[in-house]
């Protein structure tokens, strides 16, 4: 944590150009945030992946790929959304379909 508070410390963030998640919140950032604070407290903090895709989703999301070795989150992305299409670039079968 220190270190990312060192490494966060002498940047000047600037207003966000699109828009971000706050995964601990569940929530997209705004220009009153303190988005230094909220990035640290991220790394120790759970993230609630459930409120990340509900927020998402509301605002027009529909397409979802998971960029990681497995599909843990593609898995849980579907119990929560099950209408939408969700894909794990790790998984064979899913880099097919998204040929399609």
């Amino acid at each position: 944590v220190d270190a990312m508070v060192a490494a966060l410390k002498p940047l000047t963030l600037g207003e966000m150009a699109i828009p971000v998640m706050n995964g601990l919140e569940g929530r997209l950032y705004t220009k009153e945030d303190d988005i230094k604070s909220a990035l640290v407290a991220q790394l120790t903090g759970p993230v609630r992946w459930t409120n990340v895709l509900q927020r998402l989703s509301k605002e027009g999301v529909a397409l979802w790929l998971e960029m990681g070795p497995k599909d843990v989150l593609k898995k849980l992305t579907l119990e929560t959304l099950p209408d939408v299409k969700a894909y794990a670039y790790g998984e064979e079968t899913d880099q097919e379909a998204m040929k399609e």
